[in-house]
C-alpha cells in the first residue's frame, strides 16, 4: 500500500492478503462519514501506516481513529456475513458508547447501505486488477 500526500511525502507498507479489505473499509467509512481524525486523515497528517498499526500510538489519537476502526471492522463483518444490516448500527453503538464512551455519529440504515455498496464495488475493482496493477483512491 502506498499513500502519497499532497506535499509529495508518502508512507508505504507491504500488505497481507486480508489487509486491503480492511483498508478499503477504512477508506469508505472515513470518506462517507467525514471522520476528521480517522485512518486516512491521520495518514494525510503525516502518520505512517506503521504508526497507525502501533497500539501505543493508537492510544494517543483522537476518538475519530476509534470511530474509523469500528466502522471499518463492522463493514468487514457486514461483507462476510458476520453481522446483518440490522445489527450493524447497534454493534457499533454498543462498543463506541459503552466501551469507549464516544458519542455515536449520526447514521441511518440508508447510509450503511450506501457504504456497503461502495465497499463491495471497490473490493470488486481491487480483486479484478491484473498482477502489477493498482487501485488508486483519493482522500
Amino acid at each position: 500500500m502506498n499513500c502519497i500526500r499532497d506535499d509529495g511525502s508518502y508512507t508505504r507498507s507491504e500488505m497481507g492478503q486480508q489487509t486491503p479489505f480492511h483498508d478499503i473499509a477504512h477508506y469508505v467509512a472515513d470518506k462517507k462519514l467525514n471522520i476528521k481524525n480517522g485512518f486516512y486523515s491521520n495518514l494525510k497528517k503525516g502518520y505512517s501506516i506503521q504508526q497507525l498499526s502501533d497500539k501505543e500510538v493508537i492510544k494517543t489519537l483522537d476518538s475519530g481513529a476509534m470511530v474509523s476502526e469500528l466502522f471499518a471492522r463492522a463493514l468487514g463483518s457486514l461483507f462476510t456475513g458476520s453481522c446483518t444490516l440490522e445489527q450493524f448500527i447497534p454493534l457499533i453503538k454498543v462498543e463506541l458508547t459503552d466501551k469507549y464512551s464516544i458519542p455515536m455519529p449520526v447514521i441511518t440504515e440508508d447510509i450503511v447501505i450506501e457504504m456497503d455498496k461502495e465497499y463491495r464495488e471497490l473490493l470488486d475493482r481491487w480483486q479484478a486488477l491484473p498482477d502489477g496493477e493498482s487501485l488508486e483512491l483519493e482522500f
